[in-house]
């Protein structure tokens, strides 16, 4: 999945590298360029995500110069050139937005307000915790390990580093966890820490020469090299039968599971440490592809609104596109020409300017688009589409008619049915 999120994560990290990195005490002058650096990463920032990526910035910023008392830091933010990068990019678009799509504020208020409210969805403020464990897979038990030495540093002994580091966590976390509206990738402008932590406690491992110390034997080596065997056997067996959507990925991931995990074993045991690191390191990079490239893509609940937006266009050819409440995917692949319609009003207008629509919108919607006029099915969902989508509720395709027109067209008088 290509979120937004994670452009808004390399411009949000960049930011907080100059940030931290600016030498305590530096003269508003000699601290110019670099905050006309920081100032840019803010427009960029913006531009991405509006409001919630400079607030992923600004705020650990604030907190840490509050705890380390830096308050002389502020002046660096009288920029005016600065202030110009940030704000003279995202004035432009606001104004060029505007100019096209004059309800834009309102899809911005909900976006923004709505989200902070909880109008569009409610989790409870713990909700973060899981991801952050399962996102920083498989290293989060290094990072863990690394986690209470970093809180002695930045508490016991005020190191600056590990405050911002500690500024930086909690700030973002809170910032995501206090609104209603959460989803994982919210929490993507955290993960550096993360692997901060874990290159720091795989460094430490590695000056220890812990991974030359542990030997298997040879009857270690056996039993492991079993139970590698079995679980990669299980993976396959259960992407084949029980979930059929993995599809050749699952029985990708068992099979470098069960090569590279043996391989690995068996160098261990013969004392070719070197080797067997590599080996385990080549295994991780490929179950890390075979996961991205084939097991996530399957579970993304947009691709099937994707794959039958496609369609559907295809199947209008020339013909106009209207839809009816849409949200994200299809908005973006049923194509620019595509007129969304929020109001009921605003769609029977538009239905009696052209007497007929391709129509295009939640079958869960059925019941008030038929007060608007006759409904002919055109397409919908496939049974692999409707499983993929889940709760996100299943498309459909209609051919809308007018009541009036499909019943004169009938050779009806609609005044006499009336």
């Amino acid at each position: 999945k290509s979120e937004v999120d994670m452009c808004l994560t390399l411009f949000n990290t960049a930011a907080m590298f100059l940030i931290v990195f600016q030498p305590a005490g530096q003269s508003w002058k000699e601290g110019f360029v670099r905050w006309l650096g920081i100032f840019a990463l803010l427009g960029l920032s913006t531009m991405s995500k509006f409001h919630y990526g400079p607030a992923m910035v600004l705020i650990p910023c604030v907190l840490f110069w509050a705890v380390q008392r830096r308050w002389g830091e502020f002046k660096h933010t009288l920029n005016p050139v600065g202030w110009l990068l940030w704000l003279g990019p995202i004035g432009v678009w606001i104004g060029l937005v505007l100019a096209r799509i004059p309800n834009a504020v309102e899809i911005w208020q909900l976006e923004t307000i709505g989200r902070a409210v909880g109008d569009l969805s409610t989790r409870p403020i713990w909700f973060f915790l899981g991801p952050i464990l399962w996102m920083t897979l498989p290293w989060t038990p290094l990072w863990l390990w690394e986690v209470p030495r970093s809180w002695r540093a930045a508490v016991q002994e005020g190191n600056a580093n590990e405050r911002f580091v500690w500024c930086w966590l909690l700030a973002q976390l809170a910032i995501v966890s206090l609104q209603p509206d959460k989803h994982p990738q919210y929490i993507l402008s955290a993960l550096p820490l993360f692997a901060l932590w874990t290159g720091r406690r795989l460094s430490l491992l590695h000056q220890s020469g812990v991974w030359m110390k542990y030997r298997w034997s040879r009857a270690q080596a056996v039993v492991v090299s079993a139970g590698i065997a079995a679980i990669s056997l299980a993976i396959a067996w259960v992407s084949k039968e029980v979930w059929p959507w993995m599809g050749e990925w699952g029985i990708a991931i068992g099979f470098v599971l069960g090569i590279g995990g043996i391989a690995a074993t068996w160098f261990n045991s013969i004392g070719r440490h070197d080797r067997s690191i590599a080996l385990l390191c080549l295994t991780a990079c490929g179950l890390l592809i075979c996961g991205l490239g084939g097991i996530t893509p399957g579970r993304d609940h947009w691709r099937a609104q994707a794959e039958f937006s496609r369609r559907v266009q295809t199947l209008a050819g020339e013909q106009p596109i209207t839809g009816y409440k849409l949200y994200f995917s299809p908005l973006y692949y049923l194509g620019p020409e595509l007129q969304n319609f929020e109001e009921d009003d605003t769609l029977r207008k538009r239905l009696e300017q052209q007497q007929t629509l391709l129509l295009v919108s939640q079958e869960r919607h059925l019941e008030t688009l038929k007060q608007f006029g006759q409904l002919e099915p055109v397409t919908t969902m496939t049974a692999a589409e409707r499983r993929l989508a889940g709760s996100d509720f299943p498309l459909a395709c209609w051919k809308l008619t007018r009541r009036e027109a499909f019943e004169i067209a009938e050779g009806t008088d609609a005044r006499v049915v009336e």
